[in-house]
């Protein structure tokens, strides 16, 4: 050890800088550390490992149809080599705007994973937000499964109190009638309950999660096998919305989900309170994709975040990436990584893993008013080749939210 610190200081007397890592967990879990200094995994970049390597993406990526908004994507491969994404559509010509009362999810294919990906039909009728499909795990370690499944917020049918809106043109929302506003509780800070929760009575309503189960492949059917809902116990979580999972071998899973809080360091969270409230991340398990899910009581850190995706690297560690808010608004429109050796204990990163600003493959440069929903593409061998997210182009359309989801490559090597 004194050899190694010897070593590390006489290297860094020799170049003028300072060792900027002592343990792995420096290096964001997305590269090692290497005599006081980060070595980082291609895809990502910077002293600490958290800055995304994106490269130029194509002009025709991902998936834009004229007219019609669309708000992020989930895609997988099939065993034949094509790939599927699960794309948030706003129906009847809405802007994103109507996402909560409009977006439904569609099933696109392409040859290619950056795109262009064309419509092949609808997957789940409104109102069905924030789609995150994967496969089953293997039935042995030659043979797939063919049962494919979608996390998903709310149940996939019409909310009949806040049906679809249907004065839209050209992918964009106008402005709508001002709901009636609703009493405002007192600001409370309740103590968390001292175990995980698991909800008796789940209901399926905007605020939950529902599982879809296809068991021949990505063309469905689609059957709701498992339902999450949030306790009616007044505490975090208030929502279990924007789910991401993660199934083990044997079928148990590790999910991380949106939700709000009335506990944050320095203040307190209420109904009404201005948007985003404190919106944080929290984490769930199960036995098995079909539930039942157990929901844990605390936010995995005290920072402002949505649009969770979580994943693991092939050297075991857990990593989620999100849309940034903390502090909101300043960062309101960037992605920010997490990292965590067992997936319970959460490191959140120092700086952003990208910005709203998208360079295409002509030289060409767009800086979108929104660049959310996160989502990468990986290799067979578990390196990630794109990052996948949902923009907004605020010059086009009548309203200022037409929206669509964009494919950009990442650096492999």
């Amino acid at each position: 050890m004194r050899g190694l610190l010897l070593s590390i200081f006489l290297a860094s007397a020799v170049s003028g800088s300072i060792p900027t890592c002592e343990y792995d967990l420096d290096c964001s879990l997305n590269g090692l550390c290497i005599r006081g200094y980060c070595e980082c995994d291609a895809a990502w970049g910077g002293e600490h490992c958290d800055t995304l390597n994106l490269l130029p993406a194509k002009v025709d990526n991902g998936y834009k149809i004229d007219g019609v908004s669309s708000w992020g994507g989930t895609v997988k491969q099939d065993d034949s080599g094509l790939y599927h994404m699960f794309v948030g559509e706003m129906t009847k010509k809405c802007g994103l705007t109507s996402w909560w009362r409009n977006e439904c999810f569609v099933h696109a294919t392409s040859e290619h994973p950056e795109g262009p990906y064309i419509k092949k039909d609808v997957a789940a009728g409104a109102s069905s937000t924030c789609p995150h499909v994967l496969r089953a795990p293997p039935i042995s370690a030659t043979r797939n499964s063919s049962t494919w499944l979608i996390f998903h917020t709310a149940c996939g049918v019409e909310d009949e109190a806040f049906p679809p809106i249907s004065d839209c043109t050209d992918g964009t929302t106008p402005p709508q009638p001002t709901p009636a506003p609703q009493p405002t509780p007192s600001p409370f800070r309740p103590t968390p309950p001292p175990a995980p929760i698991v909800p008796s009575t789940p209901e399926c309503n905007g605020a939950s999660t529902s599982v879809f189960m296809s068991e021949t492949g990505p063309d469905g059917p689609w059957t709701n096998v498992a339902l999450v809902s949030p306790p009616a116990n007044g505490v975090f979580p208030f929502d279990v919305a924007n789910p991401t999972p993660y199934i083990f071998p044997n079928g148990s899973v590790l999910m991380l989900y949106r939700s709000y809080s009335n506990l944050r360091t320095g203040g307190t969270w209420q109904w009404g309170a201005p948007y985003p409230g404190y919106t944080m991340i929290g984490v769930a398990t199960a036995p098995h994709w079909r539930g039942p899910y157990t929901l844990h009581p605390t936010p995995i850190f005290d920072n402002l975040n949505e649009d969770p995706y979580l994943y693991r690297d092939h050297r075991g560690g857990f990593h989620a990436v999100f849309h940034n808010m903390d502090p909101w608004p300043s960062t309101a429109a960037v992605g920010r990584h997490a990292f965590s050796p067992d997936g319970f204990q959460w490191y959140y990163s120092k700086n952003d893993a990208w910005s709203t600003t998208v360079d295409y493959e002509d030289g060409t440069s767009v800086d979108y008013a929104r660049r959310e929903r996160p989502e990468f593409i990986f290799d067979a061998l578990g390196r990630i080749t794109h990052l996948i997210n949902g923009v907004v182009d605020s010059t086009v359309g009548e309203y200022g939210d037409r929206s669509f989801t964009v494919v950009q490559p990442v650096k492999q090597s």
